[in-house]
């Protein structure tokens, strides 16, 4: 009877604390999945360059790697350059990959490329700037949120080892001045940054932008090019 409390109390308190989201698919332990991951860092540089050099972007994507050593369900989930061959061009080059030696069961692997090429050192764009329906804006509306970056310098100051990536959008009224402003999305959702994202910009005036809401994916402590892999079982059909 005591056994089976102890199991029922770690069966208990593993559910109460689930892994964060970035971090739900475990990584693998199969001797062969590290010879896999490998292989794909490998073919990484032939995908990065459907991201041409100099410009920015925010890009997901994942792959399911088969026992005979193909890709199956080769897909982009995010794509914040708005650059139109970037997607297909990606998915294309996956699904042509081979891994030799191939896993010895299905797994599924994700990556997600990030390319600053905008912006200060403190925070760079990571796609254009677009309005709520995501329409690509002006250069001179994209100019004068870039230049805001500045005013966030001393609240990122105070969190100099954190890095993140926020979604925001800001209201602008019709004399120029920021008067509002929202965090769409921070990852990690838990990010302190979150505080940098709307707040420093209030009360800002932009020259040439004129009763606008603008959206923007920005990416703070990042460096020029970055890139991370994660991956995982998929789970079993029933």
């Amino acid at each position: 009877m005591r056994a089976s409390l102890c199991v029922l109390s770690l069966l208990l308190g593993c559910a109460s604390n689930p892994p964060p989201t970035s971090t739900a698919v475990r990584g693998l332990r199969a001797p062969d999945d590290a010879a896999v991951r490998r292989q794909l860092a490998g073919h990484l540089p032939r995908i990065r360059e459907c991201l041409p050099v100099g410009r920015s972007g925010l890009i997901d994507f994942e792959l399911t790697v088969l026992p005979d050593g193909s890709v199956a369900n080769a897909k982009v989930t995010r794509d914040t350059s708005m650059l139109r061959k970037v997607t297909p061009c990606m998915r294309h080059r996956l699904a042509a990959l081979r891994f030799d030696p191939p896993p010895s069961s299905a797994t599924r692997f994700r990556h997600r490329f990030t390319a600053c090429a905008l912006g200060t050192d403190l925070a760079c764009e990571l796609g254009p700037v677009v309005d709520p329906e995501g329409r690509r804006v002006r250069p001179s509306l994209e100019e004068g949120l870039r230049s805001l970056h500045d005013r966030r310098a001393e609240c990122l100051a105070r969190h100099p080892e954190e890095r993140a990536i926020l979604d925001v959008e800001v209201a602008v009224d019709g004399q120029g001045k920021v008067m509002s402003g929202t965090v769409l999305r921070v990852e990690p959702a838990g990010s302190p940054l979150r505080e940098c994202a709307v707040g420093p910009l209030l009360g800002a005036e932009l020259d040439e932008v004129r009763d606008a809401r603008l959206r923007a994916t920005v990416g703070v402590g990042l460096a020029a090019a970055e890139s991370s892999t994660w991956a995982g079982r998929p789970r079993a059909s029933r």
